[in-house]
C-alpha cells in the first residue's frame, strides 16, 4: 500500500486556502496499463468515436476537416477500440463544451486510465488542473462560497427527519 495516499490514489493538498485532492504518483503506476486483449483502434472506429464526441459537445468540430484532425489525434493516442470508446463515454461525463476539453482534455482523460500509444503523457488542463476525477467517486458540484441552497437544506432536513430512530413507545429520543 502506498504510504502517501494509503491506497486511495489521491493526496489531499491545500489550494487557495481550501483542501483539494490531486492524484497520487502511485496512481499512474496502477491505472495507466493498457488492456492487452482488445482490438487495435482503426480509422473507421476512431472516426465513429470522434463523431459521437462532436455530437455530444457544444462547439465541437462539425466539418470533415476539423473532425479528421481530432480523429488523427485520437489514433495517435489510443491503442485500442476500448480506449477510444472509453474516452467518448468519459468526455460526456466530464464536459459539455469542446472549448473546455479539446484534444488536451481527451489526452488527459486517456492518461487518467491508460498509457498513451504515442507515449506523450498529459499535462494539467484548465478544466482539471489536479487531474481527472476518479470514475468511482461521483463528481461533486460546488455551490458558491457562503451561499447555501435553501431547497437542498430543506430536502436534507426532511430526509433526516424520516431517518430518526424511534423508541419502542413511538417517541423520538432527544
Amino acid at each position: 500500500m502506498c504510504k502517501q495516499c494509503e491506497g486511495s490514489g489521491w493526496i489531499v493538498v491545500e489550494r487557495n486556502g481550501k483542501e483539494a485532492a490531486k492524484p497520487c504518483s502511485c496512481r499512474a503506476l496502477t491505472t495507466a496499463l493498457p488492456v492487452m486483449n482488445d482490438e487495435p483502434l482503426n480509422d473507421t472506429v476512431a472516426s465513429a468515436v470522434v463523431d459521437a464526441i462532436c455530437d455530444a459537445l457544444e462547439g465541437a468540430p462539425r466539418t470533415g476537416l476539423g473532425k479528421s484532425l481530432v480523429t488523427d489525434a485520437l489514433i495517435r493516442m489510443c491503442a485500442t477500440k476500448e480506449q477510444a470508446w472509453w474516452i467518448a463515454r468519459r468526455v460526456t461525463e466530464l464536459y459539455t463544451r469542446w472549448g473546455a476539453c479539446g484534444v488536451p482534455g481527451l489526452r488527459q482523460i486517456l492518461c487518467s486510465k491508460y498509457h498513451p500509444r504515442d507515449g506523450i503523457e498529459s499535462k494539467p488542463t484548465e478544466a482539471f488542473p489536479e487531474g481527472i476525477p476518479s470514475e468511482q467517486a461521483p463528481l461533486q458540484l460546488q455551490l458558491p462560497d457562503g451561499k447555501p441552497d435553501p431547497q437542498l437544506e430543506a430536502d436534507i432536513k426532511r430526509l433526516a427527519e424520516g431517518k430518526k430512530l424511534r423508541k419502542p413507545d413511538g417517541n423520538i429520543p432527544n
